[in-house]
């Protein structure tokens, strides 16, 4: 009930998921977040790869539904690692 609390109050949530070279770890957070409950509300997804990723990092991320809203992709070109990666997660 809390969840749907979240949304009668008018909050909007975006979910930011960080990826590199772990694809399993990135293919189960996604199937979770798939098949979590936002009630109805449109929830942008922002996937952030940081650079020198896994091809299979990469397929997974371009492959991805994402039916809840928008999939925004963010490939970085040079490695950041994960604190900095982090961070320009949100530079306006």
């Amino acid at each position: 009930r809390w969840g749907a609390a979240t949304y009668e109050m008018g909050w909007k949530i975006s979910i930011h998921v960080f990826a590199w070279r772990r694809e399993k770890s990135l293919r189960r957070l996604c199937d979770s977040l798939l098949r979590a409950a936002y009630f109805g509300q449109e929830v942008p997804l922002y996937i952030h790869v940081d650079g020198d990723p896994l091809d299979l990092v990469v397929d997974y991320v371009e492959a991805l539904q994402w039916p809840h809203g928008p999939k925004i992709v963010n490939f970085r070109r040079e490695r950041l690692g994960m604190p900095d990666a982090i961070m320009s997660g949100w530079t306006p």
